[in-house]
């Protein structure tokens, strides 16, 4: 029921109300910023004035608190910015005459419909709107329907004994009277079938059921109708019957769509069109008003046009049921996989149809493949893929035509599953069987796409800048590419191309890597990089998985909003330009790297190296490495190479943040450190060759069939034999046996990290007088004694104050690791440790409930409350224990 409910009588609280709102604002209302988020508006229509200190938002999702200060004067409004960002003091926003400035709301609307609450201090609801709220359409505004006035002429008529208490109205009206109603028809708030296995059985009706409420008149239950269309055929009608009334104003009607209209594989679609008695028409799904049969809003903005299904297949085309089935129902094949691509594919996916999806080929060698890497754009962020998982509005399919070395189905999707076992920010990824239009079309692999959604998933801010590196030797960070020519060889991903700021960020990062800094390189590293979190996940996974990794080139770099924040480091797809991830010998010599022979990588439409059957040659190099550069940089770490230009062609695509983090002693020995853990556990504790014997055991049935259907000449049982026999036991012989191992030829990584390692809690020191963020500058200090460096990876910190390791946080040998609520706070400090003096760096310390209760602040020095502080190991075993009373504090 879409309406609005008041609790209390008696007070002036109760009479404030939510009065208008905007979930879907994309220019409609611009803030002081010139941009255009979300709101809420109240109103207060009471005779004195309401201090909201203390009164709520709240969504399903999430809730808000007013500020103290808040408040809203008689007959008054406020506006309230739902931008997801609590309000700044720096802020500048004026209000309408005799209401506050607008202020900003940590919280999201969600355009879906759902519903929003405004409550009290002591919990009771002033206002509701919702539960059944419509979807929300682009710059269109929902609330309090006003009276119409020669400006709104989209306005219409409204029978205030049977319409709903709010509607969607003809013009938005921020802090001001709201306008009259649009003319649009009854509210449709479901078109779904009555019965929901996953798939409508071949061979019995599909009965659907439709929801609907008055809105403006009631509704005319002749001209309530059910149309649906089989696969790209023409639309037809059905009558629906009204079955029952529903709960609160809704009325459920139904009808039918007949078994003999559909067979087996089909896709069955269907949408409602419900008229009220004054002739205003709504159709579902689609947008509100008088162009509510079209597909994109006045924005653009594509909607769905229809709900549907597709009806079940006989068990022998699933072919396996290990591997989920991606139903891909497209009008015109051939344009939907061109690089300029198509509009109006369906996808059908775990039980869920997704209409007016955009598709189109990827790739830049790929555009030539006759099987194509593919990318899907959906109208909303609400492709379901996994059910532990947040939906996405884009993903890629990833077609196995091209891998270095014999062809498997599976090096790229092991590589992924790889680093998110390993714990880098890497894109989900698993294999689909994909149909088209009710025929096999191909064994392909779900790619998740690194977008603004990716960010939030990984709670990483949304804000900064996000570079992807498009050129080999161009876009790897060297200090000498021009500002100007930097939008030529990076993209970026969540802002605009030729914002100049942007640039200027990443042209001072490669400068500070190539010790253009004030800060000396060594040190610059752990303030502008992100070791433990990015680099050190990032880069040991390749080392480890060696020839598994062709399909991913140098990560993209994130730059975090705020001066000191850290840089992140993105795993990103690369175009399948294998070349460029040679690096020569300008790669430095602490990077094992095998050199394939010649002829080793199959080429598409090839066998890759003879027929099934004949003896498996080997070709990876195994110990026959190449003759090895003499270290660059070692011994000066902090040169500066800014006067240097830097080399070009295939020894210039080199990665200038590695080639950094390597010169560095602490920084190598964290990274050997991590590789060594990595190397122990994916390939001499077996791990990785188990990912690709169960990964093999699943997808060989459609392997076989794709090589078939697409005539490749790929052989899985080939590829997985490379995999098993050749790479993964040759690789462990590499980095832990005679080359790199500790008693190998070049000794690079270290000795096993003994299972029991004594590390200690060194201090705990509240915050410094004089720094501006209160306690946040306050830290806790883990001390590794040892002559080598450590992995805690998964350790933890328990006590007042808690916090765990994340995945790669290696402590070099006799250095600590210094866990502060805020680095850009503890970098500010004016006394050591703090800025500029190459210390590991962690966040955030998360402050228990009683620590949080015992400061005022909620800072650093809260977590001093009580005690004690324990270090635990991954096994559970507390490794050291210091009291609170070790804690002080520097002033």
């Amino acid at each position: 029921m879409v309406g609005q409910t008041a609790a209390g009588v008696g007070s002036g609280n109760s009479d404030v109300r939510i009065n208008e709102l905007m979930a879907a604002n994309q220019g409609a209302v611009l803030d002081e910023r010139g941009r255009s988020p979300d709101w809420v508006e109240l109103f207060n229509p009471g005779q004195g004035e309401v201090q909201l200190g203390g009164w709520m938002l709240r969504t399903p999702k999430e809730n808000w608190t007013f500020p103290q200060e808040s408040s809203i004067p008689a007959g008054g409004y406020l506006l309230v910015y739902t931008s997801g960002k609590s309000q700044s003091s720096n802020d500048a926003a004026t209000g309408p005459a005799g209401s506050p400035p607008p202020i900003r709301a940590a919280l999201k609307l969600s355009a879906d419909g759902e519903s929003v609450s405004l409550l009290r201090p002591d919990g009771s609801a002033a206002s509701l709107v919702g539960p059944d709220m419509a979807r929300q359409p682009a710059n269109i505004s929902f609330g309090v329907p006003g009276t119409a006035d020669s400006g709104d002429v989209a306005a219409a008529s409204r029978d205030a004994a049977v319409a709903a208490p709010l509607t969607f109205l003809a013009r938005p009206t921020p802090g001001a009277a709201n306008s009259g109603p649009m003319a649009h028809g009854p509210f449709i708030h479901s078109v779904s079938r009555a019965t929901q296995p996953p798939r409508a059985p071949a061979g019995s009706d599909i009965p659907v059921n439709i929801t609907v409420e008055p809105n403006l008149q009631n509704i005319d239950e002749q001209n309530v109708v059910l149309s649906y269309v089989i696969n790209f055929g023409e639309e037809q009608d059905l009558p629906a019957v009204k079955v029952a009334s529903g709960s609160g104003r809704n009325t459920v009607f139904t009808a039918s769509i007949p078994s003999s209209a559909f067979k087996s594989g089909d896709m069955v679609r269907w949408r409602a069109k419900v008229t009220d008695t004054a002739g205003h028409q709504s159709i579902f799904p689609g947008p509100p008003g008088p162009s509510s049969s079209a597909t994109t809003d006045s924005e653009g903005k594509k909607y769905p046009r229809y709900f549907g299904t597709v009806v079940a297949i006989p068990a022998s085309d699933l072919v396996t049921d290990q591997v989920p089935v991606l139903e891909w129902f497209s009008p015109d094949p051939a344009a939907a996989t061109t690089r300029d691509g198509a509009e109006g594919q369906v996808l059908f996916y775990n039980g869920c149809l997704y209409d007016n999806v955009f598709s189109r080929r990827r790739g830049v060698t790929a555009l030539n493949w006759p099987k194509p890497k593919l990318k899907f754009e959906l109208p909303q962020t609400n492709f379901e893929y996994a059910a532990d998982m947040p939906p996405v509005g884009e993903f890629g399919l990833q077609s196995f035509w091209y891998e270095l070395g014999e062809r498997s189905y599976m090096k790229e999707t092991l590589a992924l599953q790889l680093m998110r076992d390993a714990g880098v920010l890497a894109p989900n990824s698993f294999h689909v069987h994909v149909r088209q239009n009710g025929h096999f079309y191909g064994l392909f692999a779900f790619v998740e796409i690194p977008d603004m959604d990716f960010l939030s998933r990984h709670k990483l801010p949304r804000s900064g800048p996000m570079f992807k590196s498009v050129s080999g030797e161009l876009s790897n960070l060297r200090w000498d590419l021009p500002i100007k020519e930097m939008p030529a060889y990076w993209e970026k991903e969540n802002s605009r191309q030729r914002d100049t700021g942007d640039w200027v960020l990443l042209a001072n990062l490669s400068k500070g890597l190539a010790g253009g800094s004030p800060v000396p390189r060594s040190k610059y590293i752990f303030d502008a990089v992100n070791l433990p979190q990015d680099l050190l996940r990032s880069t040991p996974w390749g080392q480890v998985s060696a020839t598994l990794n062709g399909a991913y080139e140098g990560p993209a770099v994130r730059k975090s909003p705020g001066g000191q924040r850290k840089r992140r480091l993105l795993q990103q797809q690369q175009q399948q330009q294998p070349q460029q991830a040679t690096q020569q010998d300008a790669t430095p010599p602490t990077v094992p790297r095998t050199r394939r022979r010649a002829g080793g990588a199959s080429q598409p439409g090839g066998g890759g190296g003879g027929a099934a059957g004949m003896e498996f040659p080997y070709k990876a190099a195994g110990n026959n490495i190449t003759t090895f550069p003499m270290p660059r940089g070692w011994d000066n770490p902090d040169r500066s190479t800014i006067s240097q230009t830097s080399p070009n062609g295939p020894t210039g695509t080199y990665n200038h943040l590695y080639d950094a983090i390597l010169d560095v002693a602490s920084a190598r020995a964290m990274y050997m450190r991590r590789l060594r853990s990595m190397a122990d556990k994916y390939l001499a504790g077996g791990v990785l060759a188990q990912f690709a014997n169960q990964t093999y055991v699943r997808i060989k049935p459609l392997a076989d069939l794709d090589a078939k259907t697409w005539n490749s000449g790929i052989s899985i049982d080939r590829g997985f034999q490379q995999i098993t026999q050749e790479f993964l036991p040759v690789r462990k012989e590499q980095l832990l046996g005679a080359l790199y191992g500790p008693k190998g030829r070049r000794p690079l990584l270290p000795e096993a990290q003994p299972a029991q390692v004594s590390l200690r809690i060194a201090r705990f020191v509240t915050a410094e007088s004089g720094t501006t963020g209160g306690d946040a500058s306050g830290f806790l200090e883990v001390a590794n004694p040892n002559q080598f460096a450590v992995d805690v990876s998964g350790w933890r910190l328990e006590g007042p104050a808690t916090f765990t390791f994340p995945p790669g946080t290696v402590i070099p040998s006799a250095a600590s690791a210094f866990i502060t609520v805020d680095p850009v706070e503890f970098r500010s400090r004016t006394t050591p440790p703090s800025g500029g003096q190459g210390l590991l760096v962690l966040s955030p310390l998360q402050l228990g409930e009683a620590a949080a209760q015992g400061g005022g602040s909620g800072g650093a020095s809260s977590a001093a409350s009580s005690g004690p502080y324990k270090l635990i190991d991954t096994a559970g075993t507390s490794v050291h224990q210091m009291n609170t009373g070790t804690s002080r504090k520097l002033s």
